[in-house]
């Protein structure tokens, strides 16, 4: 298990700058499509998308690249079906997530422009 650490290590990060990368590409994207309406669309559309990404980088960096380079005789490469499997699972919780932080996002955006607005100038 510990012998897996760098590569999880490793994925995660990698994954996390890859999936940030395209969540705020795409929710720009779909803003300018949308013309700034459609929030829902923009949050779980670029999260949802971006998380498939994340997911998939880090179970494959974690469980198939960095056992298979570690040079430790211990640890393995997962199968394509195991790898499949856990995609799915983490993908699925995640983007549950992702859907069940929606009025969560639009509260702390109703907020937000709130507190903006009634912020004194200069």
């Amino acid at each position: 298990m510990f012998g897996l650490t760098p590569g999880i290590v490793f994925g995660s990060m990698l994954a996390y700058l890859s999936g940030q990368f395209v969540d705020v590409h795409l929710f720009e994207f779909w803003r300018n499509l949308t013309g700034g309406k459609h929030l829902w669309l923009r949050n779980n559309g670029s999260t949802i998308l971006s998380q498939l990404l994340d997911t998939v980088m880090v179970v494959t960096i974690a469980l198939i690249v960095w056992p298979g380079i570690d040079g430790n005789p211990q640890t393995h490469p997962i199968t394509r079906e195991i790898w499949w499997q856990v995609i799915v699972g983490q993908y699925l919780f995640k983007a549950g997530v992702a859907l069940a932080d929606t009025p969560f996002f639009y509260l702390g955006t109703r907020w937000l422009r709130t507190w903006i607005a009634e912020a004194p100038e200069g």
